[in-house]
């Protein structure tokens, strides 16, 4: 427990020097790279269409922690063809 509030802390920074550019674009598609299945998408508050703020990305970190599935959680953002931004979340399960 300690160590996953420990990761979400030192994640909280890097939130604040993510892209700005992508903040309130609309989320174009999501992805769960790492994982078996992509069916924890769905514990994650963002949807498609969607705006994308710091606090939701925060949140969406932490309900895919709160799986209790994974030892590390990375995000990363792309412009996506005809609009939007493209979200993938790149996870690494625990051993």
């Amino acid at each position: 427990m300690k160590v996953r509030g420990f990761i979400l802390a030192l994640l909280v920074p890097w939130l604040g020097y993510a892209e700005p550019q992508y903040f309130g674009t609309p989320v174009a598609s999501l992805a769960l790279s790492g994982a078996e299945t992509e069916a924890d998408l769905q514990f994650i508050p963002l949807r498609t269409g969607d705006a994308i703020t710091p606090e939701k990305i925060r949140a969406s970190i932490q309900a895919l922690y709160d799986t209790n599935k994974y030892a590390s959680i990375e995000v990363d953002a792309t412009q996506a063809t005809g609009g939007g931004t493209t979200l993938v979340f790149r996870v690494k399960p625990y051993s």
